[in-house]
């Protein structure tokens, strides 16, 4: 019966994974002007765009109350000290990682309301994480510093973000099963 119990749940969290993470690659494409195009989605309700207006802008304080300027140029760049920027493309969002979090936890079984807490939690670290992550990168750009055995900085930040799902999951059920 256990067996049953973990398959079904495995089958639950991935369809729930699936549907957040095709669901944004398809909201993608009906607010991406071309092909079937729905402006009213674009304009209004387009949680995309709100991400990476979220990471830019917390980027830019961030590099702010570390004593550096940041200018958003247009909706995809941030720039520093009018010098270096960096282009926020779709796969430096970080949905992939929300909605593995997402996931994880809809297909738990506790109520609603903590439901939505742990999700906002952890919807909040992760992006509070790579707006870190794109100041971070910034001033490396700005000041010239090199990465370690030549490693991608996209790379990097996934094995930090997963790394910090991991311990919200760990703290999630540690906290939970009381």
């Amino acid at each position: 019966m256990q067996h049953k119990a973990f398959i079904y749940y495995v089958i639950k969290f991935i369809a729930f994974f699936l549907f957040f993470y095709v669901g944004t690659y398809c909201y993608i494409g009906i607010t991406s002007p071309g092909g079937y195009y729905f402006p009213y989605l674009d304009h209004y309700f387009n949680y995309v765009n709100w991400l990476r207006s979220l990471l830019l802008n917390g980027a830019k304080a961030i590099l702010q109350i570390l004593g550096f300027e940041g200018n958003i140029t247009d909706k995809y760049h941030l720039q520093i000290n009018h010098a270096n920027s960096v282009q926020l493309v779709y796969a430096c969002l970080g949905y992939g990682v929300i909605s593995f979090w997402f996931a994880f936890v809809i297909t738990s079984s506790i109520n609603t309301i903590h439901k939505i807490k742990w999700m906002l939690a952890g919807f909040l670290l992760i992006v509070f994480s790579n707006m870190l992550r794109l100041a971070i990168l910034l001033i490396a750009i700005y000041k010239g510093w090199t990465l370690w055995f030549n490693l991608e900085h996209h790379f990097v930040y996934n094995v930090i973000a997963y790394g910090i799902v991991g311990l919200l999951c760990w703290g999630f059920l540690k906290r939970e099963d009381k």
